[in-house]
């Protein structure tokens, strides 16, 4: 009977990690703080405006202010942890890009804050 309810137990902590949606990886356009709350009140055209979105805003002293995050392909933004900030701004110092900065992000989303491990040039 014990070993019953420890496999009934395991199956229903897996079901509920699958339902729960847990996502380690995320993909989207790098934006600022400021940019990426303008465009997902139009989620419509959000992806797009995320496509035309500069490096050089993204680095700007006044746009990066309040840090980074990345517009999805549903229009949705997700705003970077502060440490996810900081690997932001140096990705964008790196990249050579211009504009069309589509990234994939390793991390964790809890309460709508990405606590992003990794940034890397999207495929």
């Amino acid at each position: 009977m014990k070993q019953l309810f420890i496999i009934i137990f395991a199956i229903s902590m897996f079901v509920s990690a699958i339902i729960a949606g847990d996502k380690s990886s995320y993909k989207g356009y790098l934006v600022d703080h400021q940019c990426g709350v303008t465009m997902s009140k139009h989620p419509e055209k959000a992806y797009k405006m995320g496509k035309k979105h500069t490096r050089a805003c993204g680095l700007d002293e006044t746009c990066s202010l309040h840090g980074y995050g990345i517009i999805t392909g549903e229009g949705k933004y997700i705003k970077f942890d502060d440490k996810g900030d900081k690997k932001a701004h140096a990705f964008l110092e790196k990249t050579k890009k211009k504009n069309n900065i589509l990234v994939e992000i390793r991390g964790e989303l809890n309460d709508n804050i990405l606590t992003v491990k990794e940034i890397k040039d999207a495929e």
